[in-house]
């Protein structure tokens, strides 16, 4: 039976796709628009810039991958009961810059609006294959964020049946609740096991160090809790050898990352932290520059991102790495995170290299990948944490420095 109805990426969109896979980069999904194709039925056609006829358009209300064919997306759209008033024949997707991204038709749907005297919402649900490593995310205002009422009702009935059986659960450490404690004040997890804090805590000031080196914290008057976040510095970029032909280096990994919250009372009156220095690139070496770490105190810290592989030889023949330096890793705070690893390189003969990208840290990106031309290109530098990215060297005899990794960070956020 021949298939009706489909959606297809336009020109603009695999246009789009091919070039975030090359980059590394990321495309935003937000919006999805629809149309009544000026009352006739409508083929897709991936040279279009807009629909036929577009009658209403709004953001997403989700996209997610389809849990049996990876390499297809699930988008949805949520008409509200008072908007209407078309039939609809025609539907596609926007980025966050605006262009038409894919496109497909739809079986003819007639959508009431509320003054017509029958009107009930309309969920549009598409699947667009776009490949199962597509750079592709949702970009949406969780305040217009539409829910529909048998999610609410599920989602209700679920904290009732929860709240229910936490009442009813005999087991549960109701009567172990901390000493101390008055009247309004709040019990929060702490380090080591719940706590009590002062309630309407107020933000004092906020301290960013990204300048690598040591510093000291002095505990203020009447402070209550402190918020610190710690970065890792990222890793250099390999470097590469000049010569007649080809080579190239792969990219640094991200700082690691962590975030505590640390209490008043654990404090000492002074307490010394630590900005770790980003890997600084080398030419022509297989292992560079590992990133430094950042730490604060002995509550919370983060390791920096390994250096990437770099070359040592400029030859003919193909070569690669395909993964850059690791991650630095986060320990001790409440939240922790490893960094990314960096971009993995390939030489396929002479006029056919590119090394490896910086990998990207929680705060900034990592340095570009970049490709053969009869010249030698250094690696870009990461920022915040990012990695460094590889050099790259094509039929030149001077050496290509890796690109140096962001230097880390640490935030301390007062509240008194």
């Amino acid at each position: 039976m021949p298939q009706n109805y489909f959606v297809i990426l336009t020109d603009i969109g695999r246009a789009k796709l091919a070039n975030a896979l090359s980059l590394g980069r990321q495309i935003s999904l937000t919006h999805m628009v629809v149309g009544d194709g000026n009352g006739s039925a409508v083929t897709p056609d991936a040279s279009r810039t807009s629909l036929v006829h577009e009658v209403y358009r709004a953001q997403l209300n989700a996209l997610r991958q389809d849990e049996e064919n990876p390499a297809y997306l699930v988008a949805e759209l949520v008409i509200p009961p008072d908007t209407g008033g078309w039939t609809l024949r025609e539907a596609g997707f926007l980025d966050a810059d605006g262009d038409l991204f894919g496109i497909g038709n739809l079986p003819e749907t007639y959508k009431p609006q509320l003054a017509e005297g029958s009107a009930a919402e309309l969920r549009i649900r598409l699947t667009l294959e776009v490949g199962e490593r597509a750079p592709v995310q949702l970009k949406i205002d969780p305040t217009v964020v539409l829910a529909s009422r048998k999610f609410v009702e599920l989602e209700v009935g679920t904290l009732r049946d929860v709240m229910t059986n936490h009442i009813q659960d005999k087991s549960d450490p109701h009567d172990t609740l901390p000493d101390g404690g008055s009247r309004g004040d709040l019990l929060i997890q702490g380090r080591d096991g719940l706590e009590w804090q002062e309630a309407g805590a107020r933000h004092l000031s906020t301290t960013v160090k990204a300048t690598p080196g040591e510093y000291h914290y002095v505990k203020p008057a009447h402070l209550k809790f402190i918020e610190v976040e710690v970065l890792g510095g990222g890793g250099a970029g390999g470097g590469a050898k000049g010569g007649s032909f080809a080579s190239c280096g792969s990219g640094g990994g991200a700082g690691g990352w962590a975030k505590a919250v640390i209490m008043a009372s654990r404090l000492g009156a002074d307490e010394t932290y630590t900005v770790g220095a980003g890997g600084v690139g080398q030419a022509a070496v297989r292992a560079s520059n590992p990133g430094g770490t950042s730490s604060f105190g002995s509550f919370v810290s983060a390791t920096g991102g390994r250096g990437g592989f770099g070359m040592d030889t400029n030859f003919e023949g193909s070569d690669m790495h395909p993964d850059g330096g690791r991650g630095g890793h986060g320990v001790g705070g409440d939240v922790n995170a490893t960094g990314s690893a960096g971009g993995g390189t390939a030489v396929m003969g002479a006029l056919h290299n590119a090394s490896g990208i910086g990998a990207p840290s929680f705060y900034a990106g990592g340095g570009l990948s970049l490709s053969n031309g009869n010249s030698t290109k250094d690696g870009e530098p990461g920022t915040l944490g990012g990695g460094g990215g590889g050099a790259n060297v094509d039929n030149s005899a001077i050496d290509g420095t890796g690109g140096n990794g962001g230097d880390g960070l640490v935030i301390i956020r007062e509240f008194v």
